[in-house]
């Protein structure tokens, strides 16, 4: 039994592997500020964005803060629509401020020092890239990135009770958020080019996104999803519809970074089938039945499989991204100034006239170093390795299996090809990551405990 701490009772673990509505209806919320946002984007009204304003953060100053982090998890997915015309930061950013104030005052003003010192040394070397070097001025993506450590450190320590909860709502209302931004998009595009197949016109991705970042956000979810379906009694073949659709979107993106960021979901695939409750035969038919209803929509997959073969040819695959990192390595160490406190954030015009790069570095780390220097991205990755290391804690995992990173590589394959590390999705992947892992966690738990 003392494997099972984390799961209180049989009957609260089973009503928590099927979620009900009335545990979700406050989406109802998001929902509206999704809509609202959408119609801003069509109309450039900024009614719909006040509007859309409110109802997103109306819930952070009055409801409880997990129905708050629910919410912005629902969000995180296409935060790139919930931003102005103009540019600049989206108006999630002002949700992590209401919510980092919200959980100051519910941890009664206590902060994970180890967090505080690293936020404060990002802030002091800040400072000395904006005085002596005078390479930006206010980073608001480092800002932003340190609220959210707050953030995560401090839900972890107020719901540590409740974390099995916290962990399933979480990556199933995440997943959900994936989702919907994807219908959004559907819709858009079929009623502004009146055709469903208007979608094959250029590549697949939510509202006002980038198909290769929409696309990790996918991938997530898929990984998540794949997971829920593993703890669900009997399996869900709602689920299961689900992550067909979601497979089809992402598909449909025409990513490489797609299928790189889905390899390690196909050993997870073959994890969860081989572990499910539910008769391995049923699970068979199941999976040649999707495969059957695809194969039925054979010009759909022809073309889809196409535009991939075309992507991937030897002309195409590099997308000048190995003479890119090269050149951005020469210049990281040409100078010592350079690589400890890096270029600044990309603008195109400096960049091309100091550098002559007119693109970002597009890779995880060496995007990051190039951006922040390398003294604030090792900060930066101390604080992960603090979160993942605090979340071990208080979760009280007791052996941590290595497929229990799986979507962890999920998220490492997808970004490994973007500049991703200052951004809440890259962010809040890595923290839902962790919590995928603590309920694949509970789940072996629990057949041990009914083994033995």
């Amino acid at each position: 039994m003392e494997l099972l701490e984390e799961i209180k009772t049989e009957e609260n673990n089973t009503i928590l592997n099927k979620i009900s509505i009335k545990e979700i209806k406050f989406l109802l919320f998001p929902l509206i500020a999704m809509f609202m946002f959408y119609q801003y984007n069509m109309s450039a009204n900024n009614l719909f964005m006040i509007i859309g304003i409110l109802f997103l953060t109306f819930p952070v100053l009055f409801f409880k803060s997990d129905i708050a982090f629910y919410i912005l998890l629902f969000a995180i997915s296409n935060e790139r629509m919930l931003r102005h015309l103009n540019g600049g930061q989206s108006f999630i950013a002002t949700m992590i401020v209401l919510l980092a104030i919200k959980l100051l005052l519910e941890n009664h003003l206590k902060i994970n020092k180890k967090i505080l010192i690293y936020g404060l040394l990002i802030a002091i070397i800040m400072v000395i890239k904006n005085r002596v070097f005078n390479l930006l001025e206010i980073d608001t993506d480092l800002i932003r990135f340190i609220l959210n450590s707050f953030i995560i450190s401090s839900i972890i320590i107020i719901y540590k009770d409740k974390l099995y909860e916290l962990a399933l709502k979480s990556i199933y209302i995440y997943s959900l958020g994936v989702f919907f931004s994807s219908i959004v998009s559907l819709y858009h595009k079929v009623s502004t080019n009146n055709s469903l197949m208007s979608i094959f016109s250029g590549r697949f991705a939510s509202l006002r996104n980038d198909p290769n970042y929409y696309t990790v956000s996918v991938s997530l979810a898929i990984s998540l999803l794949l997971i829920y379906y593993l703890i669900s009694r009997k399996g869900s073949f709602k689920i299961l519809i689900l992550l067909s659709v979601l497979v089809i979107f992402g598909s449909l993106s025409l990513s490489r970074g797609f299928i790189i960021a889905n390899i390690p979901n196909i050993v997870l695939l073959s994890i969860v089938f081989n572990k499910s409750r539910m008769n391995k035969k049923i699970n068979f038919i199941i999976s040649m039945g999707t495969m059957l209803i695809l194969v039925n929509y054979g010009s759909m997959l022809n073309r889809i499989i196409n535009s991939f073969t075309n992507r991937f040819t030897l002309q195409n695959i590099d997308s000048g991204r190995l003479v890119l990192w090269s050149t951005y390595l020469d210049i990281l160490t040409d100078s010592p100034q350079n690589l400890l406190f890096g270029l600044g954030q990309f603008d195109a015009e400096l960049f091309i006239s100091k550098y002559g790069l007119e693109n970002l570095a597009h890779n995880l780390i060496l995007g990051a170093i190039v951006s922040n220097g390398f003294l604030i991205t090792t900060l930066m990755v101390m604080i992960l390795l603090l979160i993942y290391r605090n979340f071990r804690k208080y979760s009280n995992i007791k052996k941590w299996r290595f497929y229990y990173n799986i979507p962890l590589f999920v998220i490492i394959a997808g970004y490994m090809f973007l500049d991703a590390i200052n951004s809440n999705s890259f962010f809040y992947g890595f923290c839902l990551s962790l919590f995928a892992a603590y309920i694949m966690y509970t789940y072996d738990c629990k057949k041990m405990n009914s083994a033995n």
